[in-house]
């Protein structure tokens, strides 16, 4: 009996160990992200949500833009893609097989993998060469398309602090359908 409840006890703290581990390399929530990747902007009644279906099957996803932009749509061959533009500021999305993860080509780099629609997402900010920010985050593997695994990257460029605050919220924002 002892080295039953002896081994037993042993499961349960490996489990518990192997918990804690998990913990700490998971996603964090916007709220506890890095400074560069924080926002107290919470959207309002007057944001538009934007529902995409799934590419070749679900989920799809969702986000809300704050008002003002302008959807441009693209031609995609392999993806759901689109483009969302007020003044200097714009907002792309690119749904498919190969959206590829977002790089820093620039300075002040920040990257955190945090936990958005209940999924864990790469989020990236950093100032490119020319001054203009740029906020970027990729979902890997979030279904299984035609032609592969999709991945979802929504990448926002910006000159402005106001519009980073904006759009970073509107990353905030997704939800899986």
């Amino acid at each position: 009996m002892f080295h039953q409840h002896h081994l037993t006890a042993c499961i349960l703290t490996t489990t518990a160990v192997l918990a804690l581990i998990g913990c700490a390399q998971a996603p964090v929530v916007p709220d506890h992200a890095p400074p560069g990747l924080r926002t107290s902007l919470v959207p309002t009644a007057e944001w538009e949500r934007v529902t995409r279906p799934g590419f070749g099957a679900p989920p799809g996803f969702s986000f809300l833009l704050p008002p003002g932009f302008e959807r441009f749509d693209l031609q995609p061959i392999d993806s759901d893609a689109a483009t969302y533009v007020r003044g200097e500021a714009e907002l792309h999305y690119d749904f498919g097989p190969y959206s590829g993860r977002p790089t820093a080509t620039g300075g002040d780099v920040i990257e955190q993998q945090i936990r958005i629609g209940g999924r864990g997402a790469r989020v990236v900010a950093y100032t490119r060469a020319d001054g203009r920010q740029v906020v970027a985050a990729w979902w890997e593997n979030v279904s299984r398309g035609p032609i592969g695994r999709n991945h979802l990257l929504i990448r926002a460029e910006f000159p402005s602090p106001a519009d980073r605050d904006e759009l970073l919220a509107s990353i905030y924002s997704v939800e899986w359908e």
